[in-house]
């Protein structure tokens, strides 16, 4: 039965975020990333991102589904810089 849950849950959280069940790979700690790109999903933008961390600041990617284009970044500061 849990698995049974296990997998309408995750059609209903793909189908959400604009994905087949089968273009996502779900983590065992919630993480949801894209099979064909391998990207994480981030949860509050519900798209698929990449990080890249400087001394200073995080430099975040936001990409367009299931490709390389780039649809935006953006930069969030840390320590003195914020």
């Amino acid at each position: 039965m849990n698995n049974l849950i296990n997998s309408i849950t995750r059609l209903i959280r793909a189908h959400r975020l604009g994905y087949r069940a089968s273009q996502l790979v779900f983590g065992p700690d919630g993480s949801i990333t894209e099979a064909k790109t391998g990207r994480e999903i981030c949860p509050f933008i519900l798209a698929p991102i990449e990080t890249e961390e400087h001394a200073d600041h995080t430099l975040i990617r936001i990409f367009d589904r299931n490709s390389n284009t780039i649809v935006s970044e953006v930069i969030g500061l840390e320590g003195e810089a914020a």
